[in-house]
């Protein structure tokens, strides 16, 4: 996969709330950096999502992606967390 759908499989993912499928797209030793912190590797990145996405209805956001072969090595992901719709 191109870099472009290697980050439009994770967005699909994250549409429908699939964590699993979202992480199968990161790499091992991926960061994710978000309103909530700075998260290394795909465990805490899991968890940190997991977290997130239990209490979404539904996801709106603007992020950076960094793609090196098939798999995300980072996120950087920006989103109100103030509950305004």
């Amino acid at each position: 996969m191109s870099p472009e759908e290697v980050v439009r499989a994770e967005l699909r993912a994250s549409g429908r709330f699939d964590i699993d499928e979202m992480m199968s797209h990161f790499a091992e030793d991926a960061v994710g950096e978000f309103p909530n912190g700075r998260f290394v590797g795909r465990d805490e990145i899991h968890e940190s999502v997991e977290g997130y996405l239990e209490r979404t209805a539904w996801c709106e956001v603007m992020g950076a992606f960094e793609v090196r072969g098939e798999k995300i090595t980072a996120w950087r992901d920006y989103f109100d967390m103030s509950g305004h719709q």
